[in-house]
């Protein structure tokens, strides 16, 4: 997948939102996607993830990403990751949706 995808299905997702202010609240938050490689914390092998930084929550230390084989046993594409380490997280901080992970996430 390339930038200009991931542009793309984000810009999709906003529009999907049915909460509007929660959307256009976390529009400021968006940064152009770039490219990371992140761990499961759970995978023995330390296999990296390429994951998508589409947005960050500044002075929180957290991003959203996206990734298009999903993460973790349910498989979903968002997720909210760390900035101070190389992991994804645990899976219950990845979502079905974009909505779900960013009223999930408490930080707008």
């Amino acid at each position: 997948m390339i930038e200009t995808n991931v542009s793309e299905k984000v810009a999709r997702s906003l529009a999907e939102f049915a909460d509007y202010a929660l959307a256009e609240a976390f529009r400021a938050c968006l940064v152009p996607p770039r490219a990371d490689e992140k761990i499961w914390e759970w995978d023995r092998k330390e296999e990296k993830y390429l994951v998508w930084i589409i947005a960050e929550f500044e002075g929180y230390g957290v991003a959203v990403a996206y990734t298009e084989k999903g993460f973790g046993e349910k498989g979903y594409p968002w997720g909210l990751v760390s900035h101070e380490d190389n992991s994804t997280g645990s899976s219950n901080h990845w979502y079905q949706t974009l909505e779900e992970c960013v009223a999930d996430s408490c930080y707008l």
